[in-house]
C-alpha cells in the first residue's frame, strides 16, 4: 500500500443523490419547513455513515434521518379501534410538528448544523394489520404486534425484535440515502377510555427503545410526546422520577444525566427539558430548549465554542505532493475524514462520522478559494491540475466538509501549501522526501525534472548499516504445547477477558493464517478448550511492551462473513490513546490493523473482535519500518518514527547513479514531520535519456543499434566509459544499461527490445535488414584482456560469462539470428548457449 493510502480503511460512504445536490447548491434560505420525499423503489443508495455498522442507526442527532411511520390496525374480534383518513392526517401533522421542533431547536443552538428528515408514510397511509388491539393490551404485548409489522415488511428473522428493527431501519436509510433511521409506531386509542395501555405492563403511555430503534405512541398524545420520544432515538435519557437517574450515562460522549430529578448537588434546580415531564417538558417545548445534559447525550456539545459540535469537529487528513509541469501545477493526494472516539456505554461504540470530503479547493497566494471537485465520499483520491496565473508564487489546497442544509463548513483538512516553482510533499508525521532525476546535474530540482520511482530508502547508522526498528512475531515457530506469553523479546502476550481463566496464549494451525500456517490462540473457559478465535470482550489479546512504542500492527482474519476486528493502543496509566477498526470482512479475508503514535507512548495494545463477532489474529509487527520505496512520483515517507536523529540513505539501483551524497541527516521532534529530504539521481551520461536502446540516437531502435555496440566491443573490448568531454561525448549512447560500462549486455538489451517488438504482426523485415545493415568482417574479432575479465567476474551478471567475452565473432550472423528467432534472450541463459557456440 502506498504511503498516501495508509489510513484505517473502512466502508466508504457515497453521497445520496438528494444530499449531493444539496451540498453543491447555493446557501438556501431557511424556511423552517419539512421537506418530505417519496420512495422511488428503483433507487438503492448506500448512505451509511463512515464507520457505522448495520445496527448503528441513531448514534447522534445530526445530519439526515429516515423516519418510518407505521400505524397498526387491529382485525377480527379484538378490534375496537379503526383508522380513517381524518385520524391518520391528524397524527401525521403531530409527527411533522415534532420533527420541525427539533429542526428549529437545533437552529437556536448552532449556526452550522441543521437537521433534515425524510418521512416514509407508506405504513401509515396503509395501516398494518394485527390480530390484537394494541391499546387494549398491556404494553408488553408489543412483542406480538411489532412482529406482525416485521412480517408485513418482510424483515422478521430469528435475531430478535431489536436487531430486526435496526436492520429494517438500516434498509430504510439505505433506500432514502440518509445518515440514520428509526421507526414510529402509532397505536389507535380513539375509543379507549383513558388512552393508555392496560395496567400490569411496563408502560402505560408512550415508550421507546433507544438508539435508532423505535418508539410506540398512542395516537392521542400531543406533538411534544413525539418530540420527547425522538430524543430517545438518539440516546437521551428520561429525567423524571421513575425514568432516568443522575448516575446514568449515555450517548456518543457517554454524557452524564445531570439534569435528572435526583441530582444530589446542593442547591440543584432541575431545568426545563424535553426529556422531563409535566411543566418542565411543556416549558421546554414552548421555548425550543432542553437541558444541557440531554443535548450532550444527543451529540450537541461544542467544547471549543467554534459552532461545530465535537463529534464532527474532527479535521480531515490530506497527504500528497505537487509540482509545476509546464504552465500548470499538478497535485496528487489522498484525503480522508476522521472520527471522534465513540464513548457510548450503551451502544456498539463504533467510531462514526457523517462528514465527507465534500469540497476540494485551491487558491493562489491570498486569492479566493476555487472549488476543484466535490467527491462526496469519506475517502477520496485527488488529482488536481490547474494553470498557474502570471505572477503567482504560492498555491494552497484543502478539503472541507459542509453541512448539507446550511452549507457551512463543518470540518476541513490541513492546508497543503507549496511554492509554484518547486516540487514538494507533506506527511502526517516522520520523515519524507523526494528522489528525482537530476537531468542537468546541478544537484537542484528544476522544473521539468521528474521523480524516480521504486528507489529504496533506508534508515542507517553511522556505519551505513540499516537500523533495526521493527520486530515481527507470529505463532509459526511454536508447537501446540508452547505458551507464547514470554517468548518474544521486549514484550509479553496475555489473553484477557470475561471467558479467560488463565492468560496463556498458544499457537494453533489454521489455513487462514496470513503468514505461515499458524495463528495465536487462547483457552476458552466457555468451551473448556483452546480456540483460535478472539471475541469482543470475552477473549482478547493483550501485548505489553517493555519500552513504549510508536507503531503496532496485527493481521485480523475472518472465519465468517461479517467479521470485524479492532486494535486499541493504551498509555502507561491505562488510558485509551487511539484505536482502529477493520472494514466488514468476508470469510477468508485478512485485514492489517495498525495504530500509530509518533509520541511513542503506546504501553500496550489490545486486539479484539468488534460488533459481537469473532476473529483470528496473526503476524504481530511492533515498531516502524526502516526501509521504504519511492512511489510513482519519486516521493517517500517514513512514518511513526520515534523522536531522534536519523540518517536517511538512498540506494541506487542497477543503472542508477546518485549525484550528491547518498546519505542525509535529520533530527526529528514530535512536533511536526520533516519532508525536505531531496536526493538527486544523476542521469547516466552515456545512456539515451529518451530511449535507452536507441544507441545511435536516430530516433528508432533497430539491429543497427546492437551492431554499433558490438563494433565498439570488437574494437575496444569491455570498457568503463569516461566522463563526457568536448572530445568524447554522446551520441552514440553506448550504455543502454546505465551501469557506466560498455559490455555485451548493452547490445543484448537492444536485441531483447527488438524481439519483444517482433511479437506483433507486421510487414516482413527480410531484405530490408540486409540492405540497411553493413557487413562486419569476422577478422575484426578482438580478444579481451584478463584485466577486463576480472571486471566482468566482479559484476556477477548471470547473463554473461568469461567465455562470452573471449571473442566477438560473426557479429552480423549473430545479430540476425537473434533478430529472426522471434524471442528475447532469457537472462538466465548464457550468450554462447543461445548461439550454440563452441570453442574457437
Amino acid at each position: 500500500m502506498s504511503s498516501l493510502r495508509r489510513f484505517a480503511s473502512l466502508q466508504v460512504r457515497r453521497f445520496s443523490a438528494n444530499r449531493r445536490e444539496a451540498s453543491r447548491a447555493a446557501l438556501p434560505r431557511l424556511t423552517r419547513r419539512l421537506s418530505l420525499e417519496s420512495l422511488d423503489p428503483r433507487l438503492v443508495l448506500s448512505a451509511s455513515p463512515y464507520g457505522a455498522m448495520v445496527q448503528d442507526t441513531g448514534e447522534y442527532l445530526l445530519g439526515s434521518s429516515t423516519v418510518t411511520v407505521a400505524f397498526m390496525e387491529s382485525t377480527g374480534a379484538a378490534s375496537t379501534e379503526d383508522w380513517n383518513s381524518e385520524s391518520i392526517a391528524t397524527v401525521k401533522a403531530k409527527i411533522e410538528e415534532a420533527l420541525l421542533w427539533w429542526q428549529d431547536t437545533l437552529a437556536t443552538k448552532s449556526s452550522v448544523h441543521r437537521l433534515s428528515f425524510t418521512t416514509d408514510y407508506q405504513y401509515a397511509d396503509n395501516p398494518v394489520s394485527t390480530s390484537v388491539e394494541p391499546i387494549a393490551e398491556k404494553s408488553n404485548v408489543y412483542t406480538t404486534w411489532v412482529n406482525h409489522f416485521l412480517d408485513h415488511a418482510d424483515a422478521n428473522t430469528s435475531d430478535g425484535i431489536s436487531a430486526d428493527i435496526r436492520k429494517f431501519n438500516d434498509s430504510q436509510r439505505q433506500q432514502y440515502g440518509t445518515d440514520w433511521g428509526f421507526t414510529i409506531f402509532v397505536v389507535n386509542d380513539e375509543n379507549d377510555l383513558d388512552g393508555m395501555f392496560a395496567e400490569g405492563g411496563s408502560f402505560r403511555r408512550a415508550f421507546a427503545f433507544a438508539g435508532g430503534r423505535y418508539m410506540v405512541v398512542p395516537a392521542s398524545r400531543p406533538a411534544s410526546t413525539f418530540a420527547h420520544e425522538l430524543g430517545h432515538m438518539f440516546w437521551a435519557r428520561d429525567e423524571y422520577a421513575g425514568g432516568g437517574s443522575y448516575t446514568d450515562q449515555r450517548g456518543y460522549y457517554d454524557a452524564q444525566n445531570t439534569n435528572a430529578y435526583n441530582n444530589p448537588t446542593e442547591g440543584f434546580v432541575q431545568q426545563p427539558s424535553i426529556m422531563g415531564s409535566g411543566t418542565l417538558l411543556t416549558t421546554a417545548y414552548a421555548n425550543h430548549t432542553s437541558s444541557q445534559s440531554s443535548f450532550e447525550m444527543l451529540g450537541w456539545r461544542d467544547t471549543d465554542a467554534d459552532g461545530v459540535f465535537d463529534v464532527l469537529d474532527v479535521s480531515h487528513t490530506l497527504v500528497g505532493s505537487g509540482q509545476p509541469v509546464g504552465d500548470s501545477f499538478i497535485f496528487e493526494a489522498a484525503a480522508s475524514v476522521n472520527t471522534l472516539r465513540n464513548e457510548n456505554s450503551s451502544g456498539y461504540q463504533s467510531d462514526i462520522t457523517i462528514n465527507e470530503i465534500d469540497v476540494v479547493e485551491y487558491r493562489f497566494d491570498d486569492g479566493a478559494w476555487i472549488v476543484h471537485s466535490t467527491p462526496g465520499a469519506a475517502q477520496a483520491d485527488i488529482e488536481l491540475s490547474v494553470v498557474i496565473p502570471a505572477g503567482a508564487q504560492q498555491i494552497s489546497i484543502q478539503t472541507r466538509s459542509v453541512d448539507a442544509v446550511s452549507q457551512q463548513t463543518v470540518a476541513s483538512s490541513n492546508v497543503f501549501v507549496a511554492n509554484v516553482e518547486t516540487k514538494s510533499l507533506n506527511a502526517t508525521d516522520g520523515l519524507g522526501g523526494i528522489v528525482w532525476l537530476d537531468a542537468n546535474g546541478n544537484d537542484q530540482w528544476d522544473v521539468g525534472e521528474s521523480g524516480v520511482p521504486d528507489v529504496e530508502l533506508r534508515l542507517v547508522d553511522e556505519s551505513a548499516a540499516p537500523l533495526d526498528l521493527q520486530s515481527v512475531q507470529d505463532a509459526d515457530p511454536f508447537a501446540d504445547g508452547v505458551v507464547l506469553n514470554g517468548q518474544f523479546p521486549g514484550m509479553q502476550l496475555a489473553a484477557v477477558g470475561t471467558h479467560v481463566l488463565n492468560a496463556n496464549v498458544y499457537s494453533r494451525g489454521d489455513d487462514l493464517a496470513s503468514t505461515g500456517d499458524r495463528v495465536f490462540a487462547n483457552f476458552n473457559t466457555g468451551s473448556n478448550s483452546v480456540v483460535k478465535t478472539w471475541g469482543t470482550d470475552s477473549r482478547t489479546l493483550r501485548v505489553t511492551f517493555d519500552v513504549p512504542q510508536t507503531q503496532v500492527a496485527i493481521d485480523a482474519l475472518a472465519d465468517d462473513t461479517g467479521d470485524v476486528a479492532r486494535l486499541e493502543a493504551y498509555g502507561a496509566t491505562g488510558n485509551l490513546l487511539v484505536r482502529t477498526t477493520s472494514q466488514v470482512m468476508q470469510e477468508g479475508d485478512s485485514f492489517s490493523l495498525e495504530v500509530n503514535r509518533p509520541s511513542g507512548d503506546i504501553a500496550y495494545v489490545i486486539a479484539r473482535a468488534h460488533y459481537n463477532t469473532e476473529v483470528l489474529f496473526d503476524n504481530l509487527v511492533v515498531g516502524p519500518e526502516s526501509t521504504t520505496m519511492t512511489d510513482a512520483n519519486g516521493n517517500f515517507r517514513f512514518q511513526a518514527l520515534p523522536v531522534g536523529d536519523y540518517r536517511v540513505q538512498a540506494v541506487a539501483g542497477d543503472g542508477q547513479q546518485l549525484g550528491a551524497s547518498d546519505v542525509q541527516q535529520r533530527s526529528l521532534t514530535a512536533s511536526q514531520a520533516i519532508t525536505d529530504l531531496m536526493f538527486g539521481m544523476d542521469k547516466p551520461p552515456w545512456k539515451n535519456p529518451f530511449n535507452s536502446e536507441d544507441i545511435n540516437n536516430d530516433g528508432i531502435v533497430s539491429p543497427l543499434d546492437a551492431l554499433v555496440v558490438i563494433n565498439y566491443l570488437n574494437e575496444n573490448g569491455v570498457q568503463e566509459l569516461p566522463v563526457p568531454s568536448e572530445s568524447e561525448s554522446p551520441p552514440p549512447y553506448w550504455d543502454s544499461s546505465g551501469d557506466g560500462w560498455v559490455t555485451s549486455l548493452d547490445a543484448l538489451r537492444v536485441i531483447n527490445f527488438l524481439n519483444a517488438q517482433a511479437a506483433a504482426e507486421g510487414e516482413s523485415m527480410e531484405g530490408a535488414l540486409a540492405a540497411s545493415v553493413p557487413m562486419i568482417s569476422p577478422s575484426s574479432a578482438v580478444p579481451i584482456a584478463n584485466s577486463e575479465m576480472d571486471h566482468l567476474a566482479s559484476q556477477g551478471s548471470p547473463l554473461e560469462s568469461v567465455s562470452d567475452y573471449l571473442y566477438h565473432t560473426q557479429v552480423m550472423d549473430l545479430v540476425l539470428e537473434l533478430w529472426f528467432a522471434g524471442e528475447s534472450l532469457d537472462t538466465n541463459e548464457l550468450l554462447e548457449d543461445e548461439l550454440e557456440l563452441g570453442e574457437f
